[in-house]
C-alpha cells in the first residue's frame, strides 16, 4: 500500500515537471512579414469600426507634367503718323466701320485690275508698319500710281498739260501773296502808313525778289491788314473760349493821335499755366467808369 502511493506521488512529481518545462520554452521567432500582418487586419478593422469612410475618400496625385506658360499676345493699333509720313501720306487713306479703322490706298482703289489681290483695295486692318512699307515698294502700287498720276482715260495730253501748268502758277501767286501778306503786317506792326507798303515792294524786287505789279498799292496792304486782323481775333476768341476759367484786366491807354483808348487782356489758363492774351484796343469817349460801360 505504501509503496503504490510512493510511485504514485513520483508520477506526479515528473508530469507537473514536464508540464512546467513546456510553459517556459520560448515561442519560435516569426518573420517580418507574419509580424506585419495582425497590424495590417488591425487597421482594416479600425477602418471598418471607424465613423468615416477613409476608403472612398480620393487621394491627391501629384502632376507629373508643368503646364507650359501661355505666350503673351501683341496688339497692334493704327498710328496717327502715318498719315503724314512721307511715305504713305500720298496714298494712305481711312475709313471707319464699327469704330474700327479702315486703311485703304488711294491709287490701288481708283485702279484695282492693276492692284491685283492687296487688301488695300477692299480694306487692310492690320495695323503693322511693315505691311506698310511692303506695300510701298510693291510693283503692283507702282503701276497704279504711275496710271493714277498719268493722263487719263478719254483726257488729251494737251488737256493734262494745261492742268498741270495752272497747278504751278496758282503756287507761284500763293507764294507772292504770302511775301506781301508778310510786307503788310511789317506796315501795321510798326504803325507806318499804307502808302509805305508800295516802296517796301519795290525795295524786295531791287534786292531779288521775284514780284509782279498786283496787289502793289494802299488799297491792298489795308486789305491784307484787314485779313490779317480778322484770322488773328479767331484764334484768340476759340483760345478764350477753351479756357474753363478766365479773368480779363482793362488798362488806359493812347494812340498816335493822343486819342484816349482802353486796352483789354484776358487771363485765362493754358496746359495749366495763366497767360495774358491781348484782347483789343478800344477807343473811348471818356476814361471814367460810364464812358468804359458804353464803349464796352
Amino acid at each position: 500500500m505504501q509503496t503504490n502511493q510512493m510511485k504514485r506521488s513520483i508520477s506526479d512529481y515528473f508530469s507537473k515537471a514536464s508540464a512546467s518545462k513546456e510553459r517556459e520554452r520560448p515561442e519560435p521567432p516569426t518573420s517580418p512579414e507574419a509580424r506585419e500582418e495582425p497590424h495590417q487586419s488591425d487597421a482594416e478593422d479600425a477602418g471598418e469600426n471607424s465613423g468615416t469612410d477613409r476608403a472612398s475618400a480620393p487621394v491627391p496625385v501629384a502632376s507629373t507634367s508643368a503646364e507650359p506658360p501661355k505666350k503673351k499676345t501683341k496688339t497692334y493699333s493704327f498710328q496717327d503718323s502715318w498719315l503724314t509720313h512721307k511715305d504713305f501720306k500720298e496714298w494712305l487713306r481711312i475709313t471707319t466701320k464699327d469704330d474700327k479703322i479702315i486703311m485703304h490706298c488711294l491709287y490701288c482703289r481708283a485702279h484695282p485690275g492693276l492692284a491685283g489681290s492687296t487688301t488695300f483695295v477692299s480694306g487692310h486692318t492690320l495695323y503693322k508698319r511693315e505691311s506698310l512699307v511692303k506695300h510701298f515698294g510693291s510693283q503692283a502700287h507702282n503701276k497704279c500710281k504711275n496710271r493714277y498720276n498719268g493722263p487719263q482715260q478719254g483726257s488729251s495730253t494737251i488737256q493734262v498739260a494745261f492742268e498741270r501748268q495752272a497747278v504751278g502758277q496758282q503756287a507761284e501767286v500763293e507764294a507772292e501773296l504770302v511775301k506781301k501778306f508778310n510786307t503788310a503786317y511789317m506796315v501795321g506792326k510798326e504803325e507806318l502808313p499804307f502808302t509805305k507798303f508800295r516802296p517796301l515792294l519795290e525795295l524786295q524786287k531791287k534786292n531779288g525778289l521775284n514780284l509782279n505789279k498786283t496787289y502793289r498799292n494802299d488799297i491792298a496792304c489795308a486789305k491784307f491788314l484787314q485779313t490779317i486782323s480778322d484770322s488773328l481775333r479767331e484764334k484768340t476768341a476759340d483760345r478764350i473760349a477753351a479756357s474753363t476759367f478766365m479773368s480779363f484786366m482793362i488798362d488806359g491807354d493812347t494812340d498816335v493821335s493822343i486819342k484816349e483808348c482802353e486796352i483789354v487782356y484776358a487771363r485765362i489758363l493754358e496746359d495749366g499755366k495763366p497767360t495774358n492774351v491781348l484782347v483789343g484796343h478800344v477807343e473811348v469817349e471818356h476814361a471814367h467808369a460810364q464812358g468804359m460801360s458804353e464803349s464796352f
